[in-house]
């Protein structure tokens, strides 16, 4: 999902930094460690409806005074609720997650307490076309007077905000990997979040706001890995702004060697030849054991494909153990544990 950037890179081999493939996407979201964020807890929060059929009589009788209900909120469930008839749709939605999740009075204090949410871009509407328990992320052809539309926002979260969570409930933090396709345990709204969240880019912050790591193709950014061209070009023109780079940094022998070494390992392949005879003659010249300047190319490769087969071993591994799991829920469960009100 992410590249390293050259600043919290520590792997010896530096990954390859595709050209700008992000045309037409939105902005790229900022992500920041599960560290700056303070939980703490509030009052119980009862459900409105005792049960499902409870809720949905309450539902019919909304529609019969006013109308289709908009609520901006999903079950397994997320946090929001439905709004007033005349409420405003963002306004509304910033009341609903201060009720769920806002710290009450002074609870708290400092940064972010009581910044103000940022609403984002809309993911997903779901609509249901009658009284029952479905929903569809499209309005079927024969209906034309929906009941309910159901709104999935993204909320941007600030570098550091407190979150109060209701005695009664619990917050959970869900990885993508497990939401998707995965709809027998979470239900279709929850299991389409990974393909809604695809068309954004990420960047990951540590503590400090140091860009850690990137989605590849992203674009250039402050931070990503670069290359440096340490050899000159071919021809007197080369020679001479070699030497002249030499003199002004004072290296000679072993550490114009090692400058040789890095510069083919950071440029590729397609250097590696012709780097390789320089390294020869300027050890010759500068009295250094050959071996402590020359990379073994060839065993970097070996180990770098030894690190790839063993990656995909271990992936292999773990999907195996996910279709095992998944066979064993199917077997097991003998009802949905969502609930797709």
């Amino acid at each position: 999902m992410s590249t390293i950037t050259s600043g919290a890179l520590q792997s010896g081999y530096p990954p390859i930094i595709p050209p700008d493939f992000s045309a037409n996407q939105p902005k790229t979201i900022r992500l920041y460690p599960l560290s700056n964020y303070t939980f703490g807890t509030k009052e119980n929060q009862p459900e409105e409806d005792p049960s499902v059929l409870a809720r949905l009589q309450r539902l019919q009788e909304h529609y019969e005074k006013h109308g289709m209900r908009r609520t901006s909120n999903a079950f397994f469930k997320l946090p929001g609720d439905y709004l007033q008839p005349e409420e405003d749709e963002i306004s509304g939605f910033k009341a609903r997650l201060n009720e769920r999740l806002a710290p009450v009075g002074n609870q708290f204090s400092g940064e972010g307490v009581n910044d103000e949410w940022e609403i984002g871009d809309t993911l997903a509407q779901w609509w249901r076309p009658n009284f029952e328990t479905f929903l569809y992320p499209f309005i079927p052809a024969h209906v034309t007077r929906p009941k309910e539309v159901k709104k999935l926002y993204f909320i941007h979260l600030p570098r550091s905000k407190v979150l109060s969570v209701p005695k009664n409930m619990k917050l959970l933090a869900v990885p993508l990997f497990e939401l998707y396709d995965n709809t027998a345990r979470y239900g279709p709204q929850l299991s389409a979040i990974p393909h809604l969240l695809s068309r954004y880019n990420f960047e990951f912050v540590d503590e400090n706001g140091k860009v850690i790591a990137i989605t590849p193709g992203s674009g250039s950014m402050s931070g990503n890995p670069s290359t440096k061209v340490l050899a000159g070009g071919s021809g007197a023109n080369g020679e001479a702004a070699d030497e002249r780079r030499d003199h002004e940094m004072g290296d000679t022998g072993c550490n114009r060697d090692n400058q040789w070494a890095g510069a083919m390992f950071v440029n590729g392949r397609s250097k590696k030849r012709r780097m390789s005879e320089r390294l020869a003659t300027t050890a010759e010249e500068g009295g250094c054991e050959r071996e402590e300047v020359r990379l073994d190319t060839p065993d970097m490769e070996t180990e770098r494909e030894k690190h790839i087969m063993e990656a995909n071993e271990e992936e292999e591994r773990r999907r195996e153990l996910r279709r095992m799991q998944k066979a064993r829920e199917a077997k097991t469960e003998t009802k949905p544990e969502y609930e797709d009100i």
